[in-house]
Formats: structure tokens, C-alpha cells, sequence
């Protein structure tokens, strides 16, 4: 079973800021169970089975309930009929707390696009009484593997531009040098978010990696305008094209979930660029 990464980004206002924890509100939130109702394919989306893993990690599943047609067999007559039902597919998600960082397994039933279901986590939490009380806002952003990129940008002859999107501050694990500044800035302009370029003949991979992974681990995104080889024309490559994932047997056990919340910490550790 396949699961990608996500990010929870928790924005609180200035007044609730002293009061209330990025983390402590996602679990204030997760443990409440909300329920979101609308949707494009109408329904509600709903967090259920919250369980504890450890004393810094959360399982819990998110699902849709809606109403199907299906076709029955009516024994009393043998006669097959349509009848209405209430259906509710649904997947596994693992939380590791202090991170906001999350893993939800595929579910093509579910969701098709499985990036969608981090859009779909993000409408629930916002449907719960944290978020209307504290005027928390709470984005679900995919975590990306820079691990190719970062290849590409070391190996390349010359990179000419370089681009990373910021939004506002929330992960405490970002880059103190460039990332962080940016995002205060979306903070004091109360902005959403934004993007930022360099260019050069040139560029110095050495920082832009440290800044990738900075990106990569926040749900943001990076482009590079670079020469593969010398001789060759530029080509832009995009860290966002290729998305975390871990993979477990199932997740249904409570050791494989605890399994899962371990992979998951691990491959954060790994897009930081930190040893285990």
C-alpha cells in the first residue's frame, strides 16, 4: 500500500497565537472528528477512528458518506431490484503531532487523484470547532522528494535560474536564512504566499539545495532553469514533479500503523537532509 506525505500548515491569528500551538491545534481538531459537508461530488468528508500511536503520533480515518444506487437481489421474490444505500469509503491517515506531517494511503474509490485527498483533509479540519473558535485556517499541502532534483541541480553544468514559492509561516523546520524571511514577509503584507527568483550564468548549488529541501519539506515548490551539459540548450526541471511516498503492507494492525508513523518520520528526517 502506497501512502503520500502531506503537511499540515496551521495559521493562526496574532490574538490565539500564545494560546494555542500549530500542532496542539491539529490534534485539538483531529480528536474532535468533524465532519465537512459538500463537495463536488456532494456527500460529507468525515475524520473517524481517532487512536493514539505513541505519546507524538495520531491515526485516525478519513472518509466520505453519500448515498449510492445498487443493484440487490430480493430472495423473497428472485427478482433483482435498485436500491438506495449509504455508502462510506475510506482511508488511513498516520499524523506525526509536532511535525503536522501526515500520511495518507491511496484510494482510488475514494479519490482518484490520490493529492486530492489532502484537499479533502483540509475541509474538514476547517469544518471543526478549533477552527471556527480560534479562527484557525488549515491548508493540506504535498510533500515533494527533492532527492532527484537535488541530483539534477548538483550534476548540472549550469544553472541559470532558480525559483522557490513560499506561503506564510507555519513549519517550524523551515530554512532560517532565506525561507523563513520570505514567509515573514507574506506575513507582514498579509499575503497568502508568493514566489521568489535569482538568476545568473552561474549559480551556487550548494545553498539552493539547502533551500530545496526547505521547500520540499513544507509543501512549497522549486523550478530550475539549468544547462544539463554544456553543449545542450536549457531545460526547466520542477521539484514538485516528484511526490513523497512511503509504503507499507497494510495499514490495518496497530503495529503496521505504528510502522507507518516510523517510515513517515524517517522520510522527513531524509527530505530535511538529516541523519535518522
Amino acid at each position: 500500500m502506497d501512502l503520500n506525505l502531506f503537511r499540515i500548515k496551521t495559521f493562526l491569528p496574532p490574538l490565539f497565537a500564545e494560546q494555542l500551538t500549530p500542532p496542539q491545534a491539529v490534534r485539538r481538531a483531529v480528536e474532535e472528528k468533524p465532519t465537512a459537508v459538500g463537495g463536488a461530488r456532494g456527500g460529507r468528508w468525515h475524520i473517524g477512528n481517532v487512536q493514539p500511536l505513541d505519546d507524538n503520533g495520531l491515526y485516525f480515518a478519513l472518509g466520505r458518506t453519500s448515498r449510492a444506487t445498487v443493484q440487490l437481489l430480493d430472495p423473497a421474490t428472485g427478482d433483482f431490484l435498485d436500491a438506495e444505500r449509504e455508502t462510506a469509503p475510506y482511508t488511513h491517515v498516520v499524523l506525526d503531532v509536532p511535525t503536522e506531517v501526515c500520511a495518507i494511503a491511496r484510494k482510488a474509490n475514494l479519490a482518484p487523484n490520490p493529492l486530492a485527498l489532502g484537499h479533502h483533509l483540509a475541509s474538514v479540519l476547517n469544518a471543526s470547532s478549533i477552527a471556527q473558535r480560534y479562527g484557525a485556517e488549515f491548508e493540506v499541502a504535498p510533500l515533494s522528494d527533492p532527492a532527484e532534483f537535488v541530483r539534477i541541480l548538483r550534476s548540472a553544468h549550469a544553472i541559470r535560474r532558480f525559483t522557490v514559492t513560499f506561503t506564510r509561516s507555519n513549519p517550524f523546520d523551515a530554512n532560517e536564512d532565506w525561507h523563513k524571511p520570505m514567509q515573514k514577509l507574506a506575513d507582514a503584507t498579509n499575503g497568502k504566499g508568493g514566489s521568489t527568483t535569482v538568476k545568473g550564468d552561474a549559480l551556487n548549488e550548494t545553498p539552493l539545495e539547502d533551500l530545496t529541501r526547505s521547500v520540499a519539506s513544507t509543501g512549497d515548490d522549486a523550478r530550475a532553469l539549468l544547462h544539463l551539459e554544456a553543449d545542450q540548450p536549457p531545460v526547466v526541471r520542477s521539484l514538485r514533479s516528484d511526490t513523497a511516498t512511503i509504503t507499507e503492507r497494510d495499514v490495518e494492525t496497530a503495529a503496521e500503523r505504528r510502522s507507518v508513523l516510523e517510515k513517515l518520520r524517517a522520510k522527513y528526517r531524509d527530505i530535511r537532509g538529516r541523519p535518522g
